[in-house]
C-alpha cells in the first residue's frame, strides 16, 4: 500500500511538471523521417511560379504549377531545379519547425517585369493566355495559286518561322503541317491589299481564339498582306511570318523598337531575341490565365495610332472568345 501511495505521487508530480504528454496534440510536423514542407519554385522577386522538377537529395519532384508537397530533414540541403529556362542549382537550410520551402530561379539577362505585362498579359483579358504543354498544333499555309500571285518560297519561309519558334521553345509545343484548311489549328492566308480599321494599311493580322474558362488558346489565323511578301515594305518578309506566330502563340505587341514584336516589323526587328524567347518560355512555364505583376515604373504607354488587340467575338455557348491583333508595315524612316 506504501508503495503504491509513492508511485502515485511520483506520476502526479511528473503530471504536473508537464513531463508526460498525456492528452496532448503534437503539432510539431517532424518525425525522424523529417517535416512535411509545401514547397514553391518562384521565378526571380515575382510571384509568378515554374512548372518545373526538383531534386533535393535522393528526391525527384515533378510539379506542373511551381508548387509541391514533400518532406525534408532539417539541415542543408544541395538541391537542382530543372525548368524551361534553364537548370539552376543551389543549397538551402531547412530548420525541423518550419512548413514552407522557397526555390528562386534567377532571371534571366534583360528581364524586365514591364515586357512581361506588356507582351505576356492579354490586355483584354488581363490575363495570360497560350497553348497546353505538350500540344501538337497543326498548321495549314495557303499554297501557291494565280489569286494570291505567291510563290512556294514564300510558303517555305512561312512555316520555317513555326519552326524557329518551336526550336525557341524547346518543342514544349509543336507544330505539324497538314494539307488540309479543315484538319488545321492555325491557318496562314495571303489577302491582296490587306487592310485594318478606318483603312488602315497593315502588314499582317492575327486571329486568335481561347477559352474564357481555361485560357488555353484553340485556333489561330494568320492572314499576309501580300504587298507585304514582295518587298514593298521590306525586302525580308521572315520577320512577318515570325511575329504573327509570336501572336499565335500567345503574344501581344512590345513597346520595344528592337524586338520582333514591336508592333512595326522591318529589316532591324525581324529575329527572335534572346528576351522574346526567355519570355515564350517563362509563358509556357506559368499556369495560364496569370495576371499582371507589381513594377516600380509605370508600363509604357501605346501610342493610339498603333494597333492594338480588340475582341471581335464571344460564344457564351462555347465560351471562345476569339479577337485580332494587327501590325503595320514597317515605315521608310526606320528603314534608313
Amino acid at each position: 500500500m506504501r508503495k503504491l501511495r509513492i508511485a502515485t505521487i511520483i506520476f502526479l508530480s511528473l503530471l504536473l511538471a508537464g513531463c508526460l504528454n498525456i492528452g496532448k496534440k503534437n503539432h510539431n510536423t517532424s518525425s525522424g523521417n523529417g517535416t512535411r514542407v509545401t514547397g514553391r519554385v518562384v521565378f526571380a522577386d515575382t510571384p509568378l511560379t515554374l512548372a518545373s522538377v526538383v531534386r533535393i537529395g535522393d528526391q525527384r519532384i515533378q510539379t506542373d504549377t511551381g508548387v509541391f508537397n514533400t518532406t525534408i530533414k532539417s539541415g542543408v540541403h544541395d538541391y537542382v531545379i530543372e525548368t524551361l529556362l534553364g537548370t539552376y542549382t543551389g543549397t538551402v537550410e531547412h530548420q525541423g519547425n518550419q512548413n514552407r520551402l522557397t526555390l528562386i530561379v534567377p532571371a534571366f539577362p534583360g528581364w524586365d517585369p514591364v515586357d512581361y505585362n506588356n507582351i505576356l498579359v492579354n490586355d483584354t483579358e488581363n490575363a495570360t493566355t497560350r497553348w497546353p504543354v505538350g500540344k501538337n498544333i497543326k498548321v495549314w499555309i495557303e499554297p501557291p495559286n494565280s489569286k494570291n500571285g505567291i510563290k512556294e518560297k514564300h510558303v517555305e519561309m512561312a512555316w520555317r518561322a513555326f519552326l524557329d519558334w518551336q526550336e525557341a521553345l524547346d518543342s514544349i509545343i509543336t507544330f505539324q503541317k497538314v494539307s488540309s484548311e479543315s484538319q488545321a489549328d492555325i491557318t496562314v492566308r495571303f489577302v491582296p491589299k490587306l487592310r485594318g480599321e478606318r483603312g488602315m494599311l497593315i502588314a499582317g493580322e492575327c486571329y486568335r481564339s481561347w477559352s474564357r474558362n481555361t485560357k488555353y488558346l484553340q485556333t489561330g489565323k494568320i492572314r499576309i498582306n501580300v504587298e507585304h511578301v514582295y518587298g514593298l515594305f521590306i525586302p525580308d518578309e521572315i520577320g512577318i511570318y515570325r511575329h504573327e506566330v509570336g501572336h499565335c502563340i500567345g503574344l501581344g505587341h512590345s513597346t520595344k523598337e528592337h524586338h520582333l514584336m514591336y508592333y512595326s516589323v522591318g529589316e532591324d526587328n525581324n529575329e527572335i531575341t534572346p528576351v522574346e524567347k526567355n519570355l515564350a518560355r517563362l509563358l509556357y512555364s506559368i499556369q495560364p490565365n496569370t495576371g499582371y505583376i507589381p513594377t516600380h515604373q509605370a508600363a509604357m504607354v501605346t501610342p493610339l495610332s498603333v494597333p492594338t488587340s480588340r475582341i471581335i467575338d464571344y460564344d457564351p455557348e462555347t465560351g471562345l472568345v476569339t479577337e485580332v491583333i494587327q501590325s503595320i508595315p514597317v515605315r521608310s524612316s526606320r528603314r534608313e
